[in-house]
Formats: C-alpha cells, sequence, structure tokens
C-alpha cells in the first residue's frame, strides 16, 4: 500500500514561516514543479511574495493598535505628563515599527537574492541577466543605507540616555533619587545599544552577540522598573500647578451669554482640565481663566449656532525648544526632591477655569474629549 505523501515540509534554519506557508499553498494547488528544490519555480515566489505584503500589512496594524492602546493606557493611568509620555511612546513605536518593517523587506530580498531561482532567472539571456542584477542591486543597497538614519538616531539616544544617567547617578549622591526612574533609563540605554549593535549586524553583517534573549531580558527589566517607579510615585503628592519659581502666563477672557440659550465648552486636550466654578458676582456673563506654561501657545475659536448656543473651543500646541529645556532638567529635580508629581501637562495645555452665577451655570455643559459638539450636546 502506498504511503499517503505529507502536505508538511520541515523548515531548516534558514527558512523562515513564509517559505513553508509558500511551499504549503504550492502543494495544495499542485503548482509546484516536479524537481528537487520546490523552491526554484516562480510559482513559489509569486505565493511568497504576496504572503510578504500580506505579513507586513498585519504586523503594521498590530503595530498601530499597540501604540493607540500604550496612549489610551497612559491618558487613563497617569495624573501628569500625559502629553509628553505618550508622544514619547507613539515615538518609539513608530522607529520600531519602521526598523522592523525595513529588516523584513531587507531579509527577504536578501533571501530571494541568494536562491537558485534568482541565478537561474534570465541565465540565459545577458542582457536580462544584467538588468536583473543592477535592478536588484539598487533595491539592496537602498534598503540597506536606509537602516543608517536609525543607526543615528539610535546612537544620539543612547549617548542622551547615558548623559541622564550620569546625571541620575550624581543626584543619588546628594539624597534625589528614584530607583525606577533610574531603572527606566539604564534598561533604555541597554536597549539603545543593543538596537545599534542589532542593526549593525543585521544589515552590516558586523559579528556582534546580540540575540533575543538580551532583547527579552532588557523588556523584563523595563517593567520592572515601570512597577518599582509606579511604586514610589504612588506617594508622591499631587499638584495641579507648577513650583513656584515656574511663572505661568494666565489670560481672562469674558463672553456675554445673556441672550444664549446654552453655551458648549471643550478643551482639545485629552487630560481633564475644564473646571467650572460659581460666581455670582457675574450677571449674563461667563468669566474663563486660563493658566499654562510659556511652552503652550493656546488659542481658543467661538462661533454662535441657529440655536443661540454659544460655542467654545481651546486648543493649544507645544512650542518646545532647547531654550526649555533647563526648565524641565529643574521641574524634574524638584519633583524627585519634594517627592510630588506637578501638573506637568502645562508645558502644553493650559488650565481652564470657568466662572459664572448660579442662575447662568445650567446654561453652561463641559464637553468630553474626542466626541464632536453636536454628539455631546444632544438635545
Amino acid at each position: 500500500m502506498k504511503k499517503k505523501e505529507s502536505n508538511f515540509f520541515e523548515r531548516t534554519q534558514e527558512d523562515d514561516i513564509l517559505d513553508a506557508l509558500s511551499l504549503i499553498i504550492n502543494k495544495k494547488l499542485k503548482t509546484e514543479k516536479q524537481i528537487d528544490d520546490q523552491k526554484n519555480n516562480v510559482y513559489f515566489w509569486l505565493w511568497k511574495c504576496l504572503l510578504l505584503l500580506i505579513y507586513l500589512l498585519f504586523i503594521n496594524i498590530l503595530f498601530v493598535l499597540i501604540k493607540d492602546l500604550g496612549v489610551l493606557l497612559i491618558y487613563y493611568f497617569s495624573t501628569s505628563l500625559t502629553s509628553l509620555t505618550s508622544l514619547l511612546y507613539s515615538a518609539f513605536t513608530t522607529f520600531i515599527q519602521g526598523i522592523f518593517t525595513l529588516y523584513v523587506l531587507f531579509k527577504n530580498l536578501k533571501i530571494f537574492m541568494n536562491s537558485t531561482y534568482y541565478k537561474r532567472l534570465y541565465s540565459k539571456d545577458k542582457t536580462m541577466n544584467k538588468k536583473k542584477k543592477k535592478t536588484f542591486n539598487i533595491l539592496y543597497a537602498i534598503l540597506k543605507y536606509l537602516s543608517i538614519p536609525y543607526l543615528i538616531v539610535t546612537s544620539f539616544l543612547s549617548a542622551t540616555l547615558l548623559i541622564i544617567l550620569i546625571s541620575l547617578f550624581y543626584l543619588m549622591f546628594h539624597n534625589i533619587y528614584s530607583l525606577g526612574f533610574i531603572g527606566i533609563i539604564l534598561s533604555s540605554f541597554v536597549f539603545c545599544y543593543f538596537l545599534f549593535r542589532a542593526i549593525q549586524n543585521k544589515f552590516f553583517e558586523k559579528k556582534v552577540a546580540v540575540t533575543k534573549k538580551h532583547f527579552m531580558a532588557v523588556f523584563i527589566a523595563v517593567f520592572i522598573s515601570l512597577i518599582i517607579f509606579g511604586y514610589e510615585t504612588s506617594y508622591y503628592e499631587y499638584d495641579e500647578s507648577l513650583p513656584i519659581n515656574f511663572a505661568l502666563e494666565n489670560k481672562e477672557l469674558y463672553f456675554d451669554i445673556s441672550d444664549k440659550e446654552k453655551v458648549m465648552i471643550k478643551s482639545f486636550a485629552k487630560s481633564e482640565n475644564l473646571s467650572i466654578y460659581q460666581d455670582n458676582t457675574l450677571q449674563g456673563k461667563i468669566r474663563i481663566e486660563l493658566s499654562y506654561f510659556p511652552t503652550a501657545k493656546v488659542s481658543y475659536t467661538s462661533f454662535l449656532n441657529e440655536n443661540d448656543t454659544l460655542i467654545l473651543g481651546f486648543d493649544s500646541k507645544m512650542n518646545f525648544t532647547l531654550y526649555h529645556l533647563e526648565d524641565v532638567l529643574k521641574l524634574g529635580i524638584e519633583s524627585l526632591r519634594k517627592k510630588t508629581i506637578y501638573n506637568y501637562n502645562l508645558f502644553k495645555y493650559p488650565s481652564i477655569k470657568i466662572y459664572a452665577s448660579t442662575n447662568d451655570l445650567a446654561k453652561i455643559k463641559l464637553l468630553k474629549y474626542g466626541k464632536p459638539f453636536l454628539d455631546e450636546f444632544g438635545d
């Protein structure tokens, strides 16, 4: 009795999962040629190219979901510094997404150029063979040297983190420290170093001993450091403003609402920076007080809709320069020294306080971030 032929293939160390899937599809559809090397045919590489595109699409969607979920968690759990933390997290995730996508493309191009099929393709046509080599060599060089910006950024981050780490150890001798924060910076420095060496290895074939286990150890160290940092800061006091030596800009706005049916006020900050207070000295008017650090560039829009509803929207952008770097460092030291979490969001978003009389409070509705005016307004 003839033994049933298996539909599965053993993978060697040189193969990846896409190779195995391409072979299985070839087998199922019977598109492979009856040759010893089943990768030495056009159908295998067509299927692998299609699978590669699907794989990259899936991975990039996954990265976007991880980025969005991380930002949501930051805004849910953090009481301050949410804007900067979410920005750093988004930038880090996008950076890893970019280098991973580039490496997958480079790796599979390299596999194809080392394949038997590539060597056989146009082997008997000198003109086409020359064009083939020129085309793929150009693609190879482009993907390879696109990794250089990642090397530059990684080396810059490593140097910056090392400077911060040395500063933290210096402060530690003056009894100003956070073990969790030191662990985060140290782990991040090691990660950047490993990533730099891995890029050298994968794109430029530099022999370095960096493996997946090294990165896994770093991620575990970061996770433990985050837990320690969260535990340490759970005992910190919270101050909704900034230290006294940080001068805030203050502005007052007045709006006449005596002939308005309703007032809708919305801030485009993800953090809760809107609050409302009673002030009976105001009759038919509302006063809005804005407080923010000079790095925040605050603007607002106002319009009246057909239902005599005044709609106010407050937005802001952060105009951060190297001139303000000293302020950030001073604030970080002040936070560690006084064991206090300040409202770091004031670097980008204003604190908005609305004052109105008792009669006018019923007219005012504060809108949540992320929802259109009309959806929030309802009736």
